[in-house]
C-alpha cells in the first residue's frame, strides 16, 4: 500500500476488525499496532470478500461475527 509517499506492508494476520461501507465503496481495517486504513474504489466489495476469506481461514467463522463489524 502507497502511505504517505512510501511503500507500506499490511498483513492479513495484523488485521482484527474490518469496516466496510459499501455503499460509498470504502473499508476501514484496523489494527493491534497501527492506526485505522481506509481503501476507497470501486474494487472494494470484491476486496471485502478476499479480506474475509482470508480472515475466516485464519479466525473461524465465529470470529467473523465480531471481526466485520457494519458501520
Amino acid at each position: 500500500m502507497w502511505f504517505e509517499g512510501a511503500w507500506a506492508s499490511v498483513w492479513y494476520a495484523g488485521i482484527r476488525e474490518i469496516h466496510p461501507d459499501l455503499s460509498a465503496r470504502r473499508v476501514t481495517m484496523t489494527f493491534d499496532d497501527d492506526p485505522p486504513y481506509a481503501l476507497a474504489g470501486p474494487w472494494v466489495p470484491y476486496l471485502v470478500v478476499a479480506m474475509t476469506t482470508c480472515m475466516v481461514g485464519r479466525l473461524g467463522v465465529d470470529a467473523m461475527g465480531a471481526a466485520l463489524l457494519p458501520q
